[in-house]
């Protein structure tokens, strides 16, 4: 069900949870508002779910890690806030992930670092906190991209990148990463 780029307001039904055979749904680029609904949580054969460019606020339902079909999420350009739920960990399908241009203020759950068929990362434009873990490609040997600009990240950039072999851009500039010495120094990385 793809209803992306019209003109649609309101909110997302509650409803929407009894979809059960639903494979995609497409909700982006329009002018929703409210909550995801918990409900999205029972579209077990979900494989896509876009809700980017919207105005949603409230947190991320953690029943969105029940989706073991999920292979893209877009819930970028919203007003979503607080934490980015532990489950989104449990996605073992997940391909892409798109959490940029929210209001997230939490670390990333180390449980993302170990989907390890994700190969885009987009999580720039919040404001989270916390490091990145130094063995990253370890868990995400398919990473192509990665953007974690704008955040409030610190600590050491990790210097072993080479187990990323697909990795085509990396953005880390506007955080406060320091080199291995712990130098405060503000990390102009692009």
């Amino acid at each position: 069900m793809s209803l992306a780029q019209n003109q649609l307001i309101g909110y997302i039904p509650r409803s929407i949870g009894s979809l059960v055979s639903l494979q995609e749904l497409d909700l982006g680029f329009n002018n929703l508002q409210g909550d995801i609904p918990n409900g999205i949580g029972k579209l077990d054969m979900l494989q896509v779910l876009g809700l980017e460019h919207n105005n949603l606020q409230g947190d991320i339902p953690e029943g969105i890690g029940k989706l073991d079909m999920l292979q893209e999420l877009y819930l970028d350009h919203n007003n979503l806030q607080g934490s980015i739920p532990e489950q989104i960990g449990n996605l073992k399908s997940l391909k892409i992930l798109f959490l940029d241009t929210n209001m997230f203020s939490s670390q990333i759950p180390s449980t993302i670092f170990n989907i390890s068929g994700l190969q885009e990362i987009d999580f720039s434009w919040n404001n989270l906190s916390g490091g990145i873990p130094s063995n990253i490609c370890h868990g995400l040997p398919n990473l192509q991209a990665l953007d974690l600009q704008a955040n409030k990240l610190f600590g050491a950039i990790p210097s072993d990148w080479t187990q990323c072999k697909e990795l085509k851009e990396l953005q880390l500039g506007d955080n406060f990463f320091t080199d291995d010495d712990a130098t405060h120094t503000h990390s102009r990385l692009h």
